[in-house]
């Protein structure tokens, strides 16, 4: 499932001097290869998608990938979000951003496009407690921990769950 983005294929925004737009996935393959090589170089290598499991996951129903790339036509992609929605309730499954892009709000532009398209229920994401810049973004956002989920990343390393209601 995509949302709109307001009606439209993309949003642009400009913030702290970066200027980059959101979009909807539409099936691009150079979007997925990518997403991959962003996944290959922020992520362990446990957590990281191949394009060819990442090809996957988005034709999965209620899947929601929005990503950030230049506002200039390249397919060049800053950052992205995955989830899966349904009609109560939103799961953040990952928020990444190359790390050229960080501390420019795409992160946070790309969570609050995706609150745009689910209004209502509760939204939750898992989060490593070491990672500090995430949960001081997903603390300034409004999520809330919410219990701990032990063993989570690997034996002896937990996460936190996150949740945060969304408006009605």
């Amino acid at each position: 499932m995509l949302c709109s983005l307001g009606g439209s294929p993309w949003v642009e925004l400009v913030y702290a001097g970066c200027h980059y737009k959101l979009e909807r996935y539409t099936a691009q393959d150079k979007v997925i290869e990518s997403i991959s090589a962003i996944e290959k170089k922020c992520l362990p290598r446990t957590l990281a998608l191949s394009a060819e499991e990442l090809r996957a996951v988005v034709k999965r129903p209620n899947t929601v990938l929005l990503y950030a790339t230049p506002r200039h036509g390249s397919v060049e992609v800053y950052g992205y979000l995955l989830a899966f929605q349904n009609r109560f309730a939103l799961h953040i499954s990952k928020v990444v951003v190359a790390k050229p892009h960080r501390r420019c709000g795409v992160a946070r532009a790309l969570i609050q496009e995706v609150f745009s398209c689910t209004k209502k229920g509760s939204a939750t994401l898992h989060v490593d407690p070491a990672n500090t810049a995430a949960l001081a973004l997903y603390n300034s956002i409004g999520f809330e921990v919410d219990g701990i989920l032990e063993d989570y990343y690997s034996a002896g390393k937990p996460a936190h769950k996150l949740a945060k209601q969304l408006e009605q």
